[in-house]
């Protein structure tokens, strides 16, 4: 018998364009705009600690009177399959978590900022391979955009970026009748010392292709009317042999995030609650490592509060749920799966550790006022320049449901129990905002 390794475990995530699409498998990277785009695959960055999703089969026992003292006289039966599948803990890496604050809040809405690379228009890709260096060059780490259109064909196209006679970075093209679309490059690139360039291959001698930067994308989130469903994949396990474990149709009812001033680290933990459809084995995509190739790792994140625009400097800890309560529904449409998904009644509450310096927050929990809360986590890692990779809840309508004094150390402490309550500033109970690099 040989066993399998822990290590090989991983997990990936993408957006499905409909409810239980078919092929749950398919689709490109989340960076390939003909197969991937907005519905493309990320890494998910999971602990490694996890045990995964959990895939659950209702087993029925039959219990009849038989004459006979077992009560169990007759074989089990398969029942339906369960939509609990379980829940998964990650580090807040504000790219690859994306699909899933999507998924929980439902709209987003993505602002790019440009960056100083420019290739002058649209510059012909008239030989296979070519390779077009853009005149003006990134003046910080910029993310690359290009945009190719008018190709005629596509034969295991990819696009190079080089720097220094070096390939950094490759952009694998899906399948299709032609190349036309937008991509991104993962990484960010300086060109100030050394020239970046992009290779084309497998596009044939037609079209043309517009390079330019990208500094940063802002991407806000807030409660929709409609949530997209995923689809997980959970790779390496023994159960899908040699391929993987897609489930589709998934959804997150709860999301919680956890930071500790206190701890060490200083990381942003998410914790994802998930509901889905049975899985289905089919061929593994690729991990492609993202979390150490092209971010960040992300700690030593820095909670920084503001209470009705003042700085508030109480704050030790965090635990905020993020509850949409989105949920799958059941009919009677001649199978065991669920049938669709529906979207919940959203809240947004939690707890805050505190270090009170006066009575202010006990005054505010007695007469139940109001208050418009900022919190903002930071990390000493940029994105471009000097701007950082950021997270921000907005809640304007914040209240303290319970105040329950205790100890932190050797300080007075007290602990906040708050809800967010819906405001059209915040389009809902609150609002969050990412600064990273992932403007699809």
């Amino acid at each position: 018998m040989a066993a399998t390794g822990t290590y090989k475990q991983y997990f990936r995530v993408r957006s499905e364009a409909s409810f239980n699409a078919a092929t749950p498998g398919g689709g490109g990277e989340w960076n390939d705009g003909l197969t991937g785009g907005a519905n493309g695959w990320i890494d998910l960055p999971v602990v490694r600690a996890s045990d995964g999703l959990q895939p659950k089969e209702a087993v029925i026992y039959p219990s009849v009177a038989s004459g006979q003292r077992a009560m169990n006289s007759a074989l089990p039966i398969a029942g339906a399959y369960l939509p609990e599948l379980g829940t998964l803990e990650m580090a807040f890496y504000p790219e690859l978590i994306d699909r899933i604050l999507r998924q929980v809040f439902g709209s987003v809405s993505r602002t790019e900022t440009a960056g100083n690379m420019d290739s002058g228009g649209a510059q012909n890709i008239d030989a296979d391979p070519k390779e077009v260096t853009p005149g003006t060059q990134s003046n910080g780490t910029e993310q690359i955009k290009i945009v190719i259109a008018s190709t005629d064909t596509n034969s295991s196209a990819k696009i190079e970026i080089i720097q220094d006679s070096t390939v950094q970075e490759t952009i694998n093209i899906g399948s299709g009748s032609d190349c036309n679309g937008t991509y991104y490059s993962k990484g960010g690139y300086d060109g100030t010392t050394n020239a970046v360039s992009c290779k084309f291959y497998g596009m044939g001698t037609a079209g043309n292709a517009t390079i330019t930067g990208v500094d940063y994308s802002t991407n806000v989130f807030t409660a929709g009317a409609t949530n997209p469903s995923l689809v997980i994949e959970q790779g390496g396990r023994p159960e899908s042999s040699t391929s993987s474990h897609f489930y589709p149709g998934v959804v997150i009812p709860t999301l919680v995030l956890n930071y500790d001033r206190s701890a060490a680290d200083g990381l942003l933990m998410a914790t994802a609650t998930a509901h889905g459809i049975f899985p289905t084995a089919a061929t593994a995509t690729t991990y492609a490592d993202d979390a150490s190739t092209y971010y960040k790792p992300i700690a030593g994140w820095t909670g920084a509060l503001t209470l009705d625009s003042v700085a508030w400097s109480e704050v030790v800890s965090a635990s905020i749920t993020i509850q949409p309560n989105n949920a799958l529904y059941q009919t009677s449409s001649g199978s065991q799966e669920s049938a669709g998904e529906v979207e919940g009644e959203f809240e947004l509450f939690g707890e805050l550790q505190i270090i009170p310096t006066d009575n202010s927050m006990w005054a505010d929990y007695i007469a139940q006022t109001v208050s418009d809360v900022q919190l903002v986590f930071t990390t000493p890692f940029y994105v471009v320049d000097t701007t950082g990779y950021s997270v921000t809840l907005d809640m304007t309508q914040f209240t303290i449901a319970d105040y329950t004094r205790n100890r932190s150390g050797q300080a007075m402490g007290a602990t906040l129990a708050f809800r967010s309550i819906y405001n059209s500033t915040d389009s809902g109970p609150g609002k969050l905002t990412t600064v990273c690099r992932l403007p699809v």
